[in-house]
């Protein structure tokens, strides 16, 4: 299954985490829901806002981010921003 993130406040883990949760929006796990991270990422916007703290947010995508992973990340700072 590989590394299973554990939300943090301030971080924001996108296609990497083997996890749906408030923090961690990745579709790599068997209880994930029918949707690539990008969506989820839209959809969710509860899940980013929950894990701002102060004025920083970092977003953490796997090593060599596929296009899902950069408009997952993209998704989550629109979501900040707002």
């Amino acid at each position: 299954m590989g590394y299973v993130a554990t939300p943090e406040a301030g971080k924001v883990y996108v296609d990497v985490g083997n996890a749906f949760c408030p923090g961690v929006l990745d579709h790599h796990h068997p209880d994930a829901p029918d949707a690539c991270t990008a969506a989820l990422a839209l959809h969710h916007p509860e899940y980013v806002r929950s894990q701002i703290s102060g004025d920083r947010l970092t977003i953490i995508p796997h090593e060599y981010p596929d296009l899902d992973a950069i408009t997952a990340a993209w998704f989550v700072r629109m979501h900040a921003l707002e």
